[in-house]
């Protein structure tokens, strides 16, 4: 048994797992955190990262420095994703963080991440008779992947995450019909590698990979007074989450933010979120929804690769 640590350095937040791991399983998880360091506010779009940003990055570093040696953990890898990939800074950033802590961070490319998400997912929730499509929405980027039991007919990451969204669309609060119509057409456009994969394989089910899938089943169950579990993998009504979306369409974000289920860390961005859910549910004629609260962070600590990696 291996105690190891990942750090996911997502767009928006920075999240940090502390788990056993042995034959490429989780056994156990004895830290789950995330941090709001939003390190790509600011700069995401003009490919840059902030001096505030690099100032909360370091801040949170720190703080998961000394929760790792807490545990007494035997390796530990950083990954980084989007928003530094696309950073003309991002190297030093990263550089910056390595001194401050000590840690090693690994920029991965956008076929990684998804291959990563995919290998997160699968440990909680295998399609057994049709193809299914991944979707992980992060604030910088978005990856899907189209598989099933036993194969990955494609995967690609996008570079059009929430954030993203946010700052080029979201003119108004709530967001207007003509600015939903434009992030409309914009996903048509960036996605023409998606649809035509989707036409040849045929997906039926949507696995919605964390993050804004997460906030959007707290919510459906905090309307229906229902429990949620700790189990990994939850089945939600596409008629709950489009009663959901036209919701949130009209809310600001003071109103958003009053909605049970919902949290500041999801406030700003599930709007932007919902409008491409909801978009590939009606182009891609999907007939079920399943969130799974695995995706990187967990594919990441049970690739041994990554860890030998970090050795060298």
């Amino acid at each position: 048994m291996e105690r190891r640590a990942t750090l996911d350095l997502g767009t928006n937040t920075f999240h940090l797992l502390i788990a056993e791991v042995e034959n490429c399983q989780i056994q156990s998880i004895l830290v789950d955190e995330k941090r709001a360091v939003k390190i790509g506010a600011g700069g995401i779009n003009q490919g840059f990262i902030t001096d505030e940003a690099i100032q909360r990055a370091i801040v949170t570093f720190k703080e998961y420095k000394q929760i790792i040696e807490q545990y007494a953990v035997n390796d530990v890898v950083a990954i980084a994703t989007s928003a530094f990939r696309c950073a003309n800074n991002g190297l030093e950033v990263a550089e910056i963080l390595y001194k401050e802590s000590g840690i090693k961070i690994q920029i991965i490319d956008g076929e990684k991440e998804a291959l990563l998400i995919h290998k997160g997912v699968m440990l909680a929730y295998t399609p057994l008779n049709n193809n299914a499509l991944i979707v992980d929405i992060g604030g910088g980027s978005v990856e899907f992947v189209i598989c099933n039991e036993t194969t990955i007919h494609f995967k690609q990451s996008f570079e059009i995450g929430g954030l993203r969204m946010l700052e080029l669309f979201q003119k108004s609060d709530p967001i207007s019909i003509e600015d939903t119509q434009k992030l409309i057409d914009y996903l048509t456009d960036k996605l023409q590698p998606l649809q035509l994969a989707v036409n040849q394989h045929k997906p039926t089910i949507m696995v919605g990979a964390s993050g804004a899938y997460d906030t959007i089943l707290e919510m459906v169950y905090a309307q229906y007074g229902l429990p949620l579990t700790n189990a990994a993998a939850f089945q939600i009504d596409i008629s709950d989450f489009k009663k959901l979306h036209q919701q949130l369409r009209y809310l600001n974000r003071t109103e958003r933010l009053a909605l049970p289920g919902m949290i500041p860390l999801r406030v700003d961005m599930i709007v932007v979120a919902c409008i491409l859910i909801n978009y590939l549910i009606d182009i891609y004629q999907i007939g079920s929804l399943v969130n799974i609260r695995y995706a990187l962070k967990e594919g990441a600590i049970v690739d041994d690769k990554l860890f030998s990696k970090n050795e060298k």
